[in-house]
């Protein structure tokens, strides 16, 4: 039973890196296609029925959070799923180590979910923000509008021609992957903590252990 649940925890492991990666990449991607610049949370406006511009671009600093976080998850999680196949392997485990990991898979989960949180409610902010229903457009066709046309009203953001290719699929699966990531770390941070459980019962259970209770013999 343990060596089942350690092969699901390694699985359980490399899915959350993958999955890391996958929202940092991509929430990456989207920056780049505005030379840079964050859209989560930002605002634009149209100026007429062809002209879009931003009144007020995203923060850098919620971006390289979200992508800083992930790399970060990313590669521990795949140092943890090398430690569970040593586990597998060798059949023994560093008990000093169970504790500190769970108290880092929590924190995981915590901030993963804040993260998460972050891709969703900024994505959906900026994508209110370019939806026009004078011209029938929404934030999955931006990329056929253009954001590079000079005719724009006092007040907007200068900025670099934006070559913003195919921002909105780069950010629905940075949302999609990093509310997986997060579904990953809390089923890991669950399956730790479990055995951990299953460890100190069997410890106190078992009658061969130096730490069992001495029982009275009746003859």
């Amino acid at each position: 039973m343990d060596t089942i649940l350690l092969f699901v925890q390694a699985v359980l492991l490399a899915g959350a890196g993958l999955a890391g990666f996958a929202a940092a990449i991509t929430i990456g991607l989207s920056r780049n296609s505005f030379g840079g610049n964050c859209i989560l949370y930002a605002e634009a406006n149209w100026y007429n029925t062809t002209v879009i511009y931003f009144k007020d671009l995203g923060n850098n600093s919620a971006c390289q959070f979200c992508v800083s976080l992930q790399v970060v998850a990313s590669l521990y999680a795949l140092a943890y799923a090398a430690y569970t196949g040593y586990i597998i392997l060798k059949n023994t485990e560093l008990r000093f180590l169970v504790m500190p990991a769970i108290a880092i898979n929590v924190l995981l989960v915590i901030c993963i979910f804040i993260q998460a949180c972050v891709v969703s409610v900024g994505f959906r902010r900026f994508c209110k923000s370019v939806k026009n229903d004078m011209n029938d457009k929404d934030c999955s066709q931006g990329s056929d509008i253009d954001w590079n046309t000079r005719a724009k009203p006092d007040g907007s953001v200068p900025h670099d021609n934006y070559d913003v290719g195919k921002y909105y699929q780069f950010l629905t699966s940075g949302q999609g992957a990093s509310w997986a990531s997060f579904l990953f770390w809390l089923a890991i941070s669950i399956l730790t903590i479990i055995r951990r459980i299953r460890d100190k019962t069997s410890t106190t259970l078992d009658p061969n252990s130096d730490k069992a209770p001495i029982t009275d013999v009746v003859i």
